[in-house]
């Protein structure tokens, strides 16, 4: 098995390389976060919409929130 001989500057291009993946994985888990609180507004909306009017689309829109994970009957936890 043949052996990786790093030098100071591959280990510290490494370093750099590691930090940016750091960062862009923090901005995904910040955007995500933001996306899911949009969809628990939308949630909360689709909700009381259905509790006046149980029309097909709300019911639909419904559904697919809990397909991803967005229930709407325990928003109020939240």
């Amino acid at each position: 098995m043949p052996t990786i001989k790093h030098t100071p500057q591959s280990i510290a291009e490494l370093e750099r390389e590691r930090e940016q993946f750091k960062r862009e994985r923090d901005e995904l888990i910040k955007d995500l976060s933001n996306y899911r609180r949009v969809l628990k507004v939308f949630a909360r909306l689709i909700k009381g919409k259905l509790a006046i009017n149980a029309s097909d689309r709300y019911i639909q829109y419904h559904h697919m929130l809990d397909d991803i994970g967005i229930n709407t009957d325990e928003l109020e936890a939240d």
